[in-house]
């Protein structure tokens, strides 16, 4: 039986905040030791050492991870923000190891690949699933898919997302045991028998005809159909290219000769050079299409993805989900946020829920499919272990 307790608070103070969840999670475990913790925070003026030294103090064995957040998700209550929330794990046969990969900038790939040995040298045999927690902002440019696939392999089971600073979009943290980082990512693997349900799910849908990315390097798109991708953007979504505005209106990418797609969003348009950066990287040759999105489709793809990991879940519903949609979702709905987790929330079986609004959503499209790097996306993770 994979236990779980989970806490949270939005007390205004900080210290009282940590006691607050900390409590609750010794309420909810009573006696059982955790042996892993995922800490989100979206209090951005947080004393973050303090925090993770309270949890450590109360815990001292487990391994700890965690990031700042635009927002975390927590049960009976569904969206919080300005918050604090901590996930505990325990099990009689998993078992937990953390690590960190550091300056993702510049030594991403060759730093996640020693992070993941560091961490598979400490279990007692194969992985068999990941959460990894990277910075949301440093890593925009960065080939993140190829990174992840090789540090763990190709069809890996690796889960998480980027990141976030309650939109301020200025700098990220991410955490590892006592540790406060930038520009890095703290990796959480498991190892032992476990049941993985998963959904990654989008609510934009692509519209129009096909355009050539006729030269894109890393993240910035230079010339879309041979023309400056700045003049493309501006003739067709005219007052929409503005501040963060853009952003909402995201790419369907597709590999030639493909028709699945992941979305980029256009991060910076820049008249001077004719560019638009997106988040996320481009494949040396791809098509885009523009896509639209509405808060009924945000809504439908949220339900449909609770509702496969409650229903479809082998062995009944999971003993956990894990949830990291896309920060862009939460914008558009607004004050119907949380109506994303409604099916949760109504549903007698529904297990407990535990996560965050990221920049990015990390996870594969499919079972047995290598992990990607997604935007605009409703990720949702069922585990259990089995009997």
């Amino acid at each position: 039986m994979l236990r779980t307790a989970i806490g949270f608070s939005d007390n205004i103070d900080h210290c009282q905040a940590i006691t607050e969840t900390l409590d609750q999670c010794q309420a909810m475990l009573g006696a059982t030791v955790p042996q892993a913790g995922i800490f989100f925070t979206s209090l951005l003026d947080g004393d973050f050492s303090f925090f993770l030294n309270e949890i450590k103090k109360r815990y001292p064995t487990i391994e700890l991870i965690g990031c700042t957040t635009d927002g975390e998700i927590v049960p009976g209550h569904g969206f919080v923000e300005d918050a604090v929330a901590l996930l505990l794990l325990a099990s009689d046969h998993l078992c937990f190891a953390g690590g960190v990969a550091r300056d993702l900038s510049h030594h991403g790939e060759d730093a996640l690949v020693t992070a993941v040995e560091a961490c598979r040298a400490r279990l007692p045999g194969e992985p068999s699933f990941g959460i990894i927690l990277p910075d949301g902002l440093t890593t925009i440019d960065l080939p993140l898919a190829t990174m992840m696939q090789r540090a763990t392999g190709s069809r890996f089971p690796l889960f998480g997302g980027t990141a976030g600073d309650h939109y301020r979009l200025q700098t990220t943290y991410q955490f590892h045991e006592r540790q406060v980082y930038s520009d890095a990512a703290p990796l959480l693997l498991c190892s032992g028998p476990v049941t993985i349900t998963s959904r990654v799910l989008t609510g934009n849908e692509p519209i129009g005809r096909f355009y050539e990315a006729t030269s894109a390097d890393k993240n910035i798109l230079r010339e879309i159909d041979g023309r400056p991708a700045a003049d493309f953007y501006r003739e067709l979504l005219g007052s929409y290219v503005k501040d963060q505005a853009i952003s909402q209106l995201p790419l369907a990418i597709y590999e030639f000769n493909s028709y699945e797609f992941c979305l980029r969003d256009p991060w910076v348009v820049d008249d001077q050079s004719g560019t638009v950066s997106c988040i996320g990287t481009f494949p040396e040759r791809c098509r885009i299409r523009l896509t639209s999105i509405s808060r009924e489709d945000i809504l439908r793809t949220a339900r449909e993805a609770n509702e496969a990991i409650l229903h479809r879940h082998p062995g009944g519903p999971p003993e956990l989900i894990l949830l990291f949609p896309c920060t862009s979702r939460r914008h558009v709905l607004g004050s119907m946020t949380n109506d994303e987790f409604a099916v949760l929330f109504e549903s007698e079986k529904a297990p407990p829920f535990f996560g965050f609004y990221c920049y990015g959503e990390i996870g594969p499209p499919a079972e047995h499919r290598p992990t990607l790097f997604h935007s605009d996306t409703y990720i949702a993770v069922g585990l259990s272990e089995p009997s």
